[in-house]
């Protein structure tokens, strides 16, 4: 018996299309979960105070180790957001303040004053002080050491208000 070379193609062809067929399809048939979320808002303060602008508050999941993030507004509000936006998958957060990153001292002075520029070159010029009624304790920086956790309840908002403190 002699087969031909087209049905030979014929037969390759549809054993090299089959198991693409099967991986595509997957194996539960429902293709991907829709991550149970939740929401939250709240407002950040110190001393009664925002924080200075430009600072974040970031959640960090404890089981799956993604990040949720928010910048805090001028009267320390923020709506936290998980890739752009407000929905937080469920879930218990470590959570952590940080500031703004630092600002450059501005531009180096002038040469003709030989004094300052020698203090600049050799690094004795100082940056202005953070403004004391919004600077705020280091412990807020880092989720392992600010004490503060979340739990992301699912179809809910909450409210999660950091007060912080020395």
């Amino acid at each position: 018996m002699r087969v031909s070379t087209t049905r030979i193609g014929r037969c390759l062809a549809v054993a090299a299309i089959v198991p693409c067929l099967v991986a595509l399809s997957g194996c539960g048939g429902g293709g991907p979960q829709k991550l149970a979320t939740g929401a939250v808002k709240g407002k950040v303060t110190y001393k009664g105070n925002a924080p200075p602008a430009g600072s974040k508050i970031l959640f960090m999941h404890q089981e799956k180790s993604f990040p949720a993030t928010a910048d805090i507004g001028a009267d320390g509000s923020y709506t936290l957001l998980f890739n752009g936006k407000p929905a937080i998958p469920v879930g218990t957060y470590k959570v952590s303040v940080t500031p703004p990153p630092a600002k450059d001292a501005g531009p180096p002075p002038d040469p003709s004053n030989p004094e300052a520029y020698k203090k600049y070159m050799m690094g004795e010029a100082k940056a202005p002080a953070a403004d004391p009624a919004t600077a705020f304790p280091k412990k807020y920086q880092s989720g392992e050491t600010s004490g503060l956790t979340c739990t992301v309840v699912e179809n809910q908002e909450t409210v999660f208000d950091v007060e912080m403190k020395d």
